[in-house]
């Protein structure tokens, strides 16, 4: 595979989980009569489409998309997941995303309508597509965050010699399939890109509807021991500026806040992705 342009000002890797776990449904979304619950995986790969829609039209920076799973086989996977003419990249050019999507898909949107029984309409839009749900057997983070690391390695031979500090934003609905993953998520910490270690922010989607998300929290002696305490030691301090933006967007946000959600719901998803564009703001023009 190709790796991305000289002189990067930075990139962002979404690493997303698609086991078994994201074939359960999403069941927070308001439905329609006889609509049929989304899955997490389609869920999540229309909120990813739509961040790609927006960061196509902003700063230019190379972005990658790596989805792991395992095969039909049980062999374990994670891969780089662009597709159509795409296809065969390692980090794209966020400027090549909109010429290049792999689908153009007409899907129905409700809006207000006072004049309408329900209150809403349905109107048709295009929504073009680059990410395509997948989803199948067991969850092998350790090789996920292994080849998020080799990705950066790579990304970092030819990004220039002041980069802005990469991102990784993990998506993911059950646990890993392929042992603890905690030694791999540290050395992928630890790695300095540019004179920057990268930031690497974690977001559980929700298993129980009637539980709160754990979100960005401060301190883990507030957070029961277990997965959600675990993922709080796993996840990057964030940064000024994006405590800044949740605090915007009327999220309640500690000063020494890690990024990550425990048990989110599909709103809270979105609102997680969108400090990509934030985070971007402060890297240098390519």
């Amino acid at each position: 595979m190709s790796t991305c342009a000289i002189e990067s000002p930075g990139c962002v890797i979404l690493l997303i989980d698609e086991s078994a776990a994201m074939q359960s449904a999403v069941q927070e979304e308001p439905l329609e009569l006889g609509q049929e619950p989304k899955t997490k995986g389609v869920a999540t790969a229309n909120a990813v489409n739509s961040l790609l829609k927006q960061l196509s039209t902003g700063p230019d920076f190379d972005l990658a998309i790596v989805g792991y799973r395992s095969s039909d086989s049980g062999a374990s996977v994670a891969q780089v997941r662009w597709s159509g003419p795409l296809a065969g990249r390692e980090f794209v050019s966020t400027k090549d995303l909109g010429d290049n999507p792999v689908a153009i898909e007409t899907r129905q949107r409700r809006i207000p309508d006072p004049s309408s029984f329900s209150g809403f309409r349905s109107e048709p839009v295009d929504v073009p597509v680059w990410y395509a749900s997948e989803s199948g057997g067991i969850a092998p983070q350790v090789l996920a965050f292994e080849t998020c690391k080799q990705l950066l390695e790579r990304w970092s031979q030819t990004a220039g010699p002041n980069p802005g500090q990469p991102l990784v934003i993990h998506l993911f609905a059950g646990a890993s399939g392929d042992g603890n993953p905690s030694k791999a998520i540290e050395e992928l910490r630890e790695f300095t890109v540019g004179g920057q270690q990268p930031l690497v922010l974690h977001a559980h989607l929700s298993t129980a509807k009637a539980v709160p998300p754990i979100a960005y929290s401060s301190n883990r002696m507030f957070i029961p021991a277990g997965p959600a305490r675990d993922l709080f030691e796993r996840s990057s301090p964030l940064p000024r500026d994006l405590i800044s933006a949740l605090k915007g967007a009327k999220v309640v946000v500690g000063e020494n806040a890690r990024g990550m959600l425990f048990n989110a719901k599909m709103i809270e998803i979105v609102r997680f992705l969108a400090l990509v564009k934030t985070h971007v703001q402060t890297w240098p023009p390519r």
